[in-house]
């Protein structure tokens, strides 16, 4: 049992549960044809949302846009060659960013917090970014990326996933874990050695569902959550589609991006909200400000003399 865990939820130690995990190719399990759900306006992703909850007796769900409804749940470690090693990158970046005004509030012993900062700043990791927030999902969904001027792909999508149904399918508890700095904590962490013994083989093995600490402004902003993955590579579409864990794709219309993001603006979600940082201050300042030079224009803002 995982003693040392902390979690939310009325079980906090982890159970043996086997589960067998397939190929990770998405085409493979009918996904991408079985539209389950489609949102192309947010009234549509609330009404959504509201049968999803009640349908799975949620009482939380966790939300992730992808860009492109293809994609898998593929962490971007495992997106990499075999030979990418998170291990040295990781420790790589915990040793020079600890220099870094960003990060001087995170304790350098404090690891599973540099992990997350990593996955926030770039670091190819195992951990797969969700958010408790329905509108930043769906913002990363719909918005261009950045340095491109038109999208790739025809649709976007929006998972939900029921995190404390992914525990407890996967490990037997209904707990959302927040890591502490256990041994059984860091069987997940880089460079971990792995005990494919302990506990049935399962700690660092399989994925599960992390409360991170919000230690980065980045986490806060984007309400931020994690699932992070074990040594084993399946993507979790695979993961889901064998182990029956209350998870869904909704398909967002290539055709409804403009709308949502323009109904995501009045609501005051835009890249600045993801990104609490002096570029994306700048990039909101100047497309707001564009065109309106005149001192006679309501828009322009003045400093008091």
């Amino acid at each position: 049992m995982v003693r040392a865990w902390r979690a939310f939820g009325p079980n906090s130690a982890f159970k043996s549960y086997g589960v067998r995990f397939p190929g990770t190719s998405l085409s493979r399990y009918g996904l991408l044809d079985r539209v389950e759900e489609k949102a192309s306006c947010i009234s549509e992703l609330i009404e959504v949302l509201e049968r999803t909850r009640k349908e799975w007796g949620a009482r939380r769900l966790w939300h992730r846009g992808l860009e492109d409804e293809a994609y898998e749940l593929q962490p971007t470690a495992y997106r990499e060659a075999e030979d990418f090693s998170e291990t040295s990158a990781f420790n790589v970046f915990w040793a020079q960013g600890r220099g870094l005004a960003e990060f001087s509030e995170i304790d350098y012993r404090d690891e599973w917090s540099w992990y997350f900062a990593a996955r926030h700043y770039g670091i190819p990791t195992r951990l797969l970014d969700w958010s408790a927030n329905a509108l930043v999902a769906l913002l990363f969904a719909v918005k261009l990326p950045d340095g491109k001027k038109e999208y790739e792909s025809e649709n976007a999508a929006l998972w939900l996933l029921d995190p404390t149904d992914f525990n407890e399918k996967l490990h037997g508890s209904d707990s959302i874990v927040v890591p502490c700095e256990s041994a059984d904590d860091k069987a997940w962490l880089p460079g971990a050695e792995v005990d494919d013994q302990a506990e049935g083989g399962k700690n660092g093995i399989l994925p599960v569902a992390l409360y991170p600490s919000q230690t980065n402004v980045r986490l806060v902003a984007q309400a931020g959550m994690f699932t992070v993955h074990g040594r084993a590579r399946d993507s979790l579409d695979s993961v889901f589609s064998s182990s029956g864990v209350n998870a869904r794709r909704v398909q967002i219309p290539g055709g409804s991006r403009g709308r949502i993001l323009e109904e995501l603006g009045l609501l005051g979600l835009d890249p600045w909200s993801l990104y609490p940082e002096a570029p994306y201050l700048a990039q909101r300042l100047t497309s707001f400000y564009r065109g309106i030079a005149s001192s006679a224009n309501p828009n322009v803002v003045a400093r008091a003399k």
